[in-house]
């Protein structure tokens, strides 16, 4: 029972320093769509602050908008056509490359 506690807390939010990510939009998405491109809202604390990052060989971070809001930062992803179904991590650096926080993006 353990282990599936720390496994699911995992899932929804690794946070190392209090800052969290408090949603993600769409909360999912899945392979086999017409379009391999899609945008991601990230919402948190001061989550602009941050410098996001993927680190998969299927998925790479295209672009990053930030907003005149601190709390809300757009992702645009490209998922490449032979990525199958998964979980990948969307890490969360401070301006010294220090990880703050990671989402793990299904």
């Amino acid at each position: 029972m353990k282990f599936n506690f720390i496994a699911l807390s995992l899932l929804v939010s690794i946070s190392l320093t209090g800052q969290k990510i408090d949603r993600v939009e769409p909360p999912f998405w899945w392979t086999g769509l017409e379009c391999s491109d899609i945008q991601v809202l990230v919402y948190g604390e001061d989550i602009s602050d941050l410098k996001p990052e993927i680190n998969h060989e299927k998925v790479s971070l295209e672009d990053v908008i930030r907003t005149g809001n601190p709390n809300y930062i757009f992702l645009y992803l490209k998922i490449s056509p032979s990525a199958s179904e998964g979980i990948f991590p969307i890490s969360f650096h401070d301006k010294n490359g220090r990880l703050i926080t990671a989402y793990e993006y299904e």
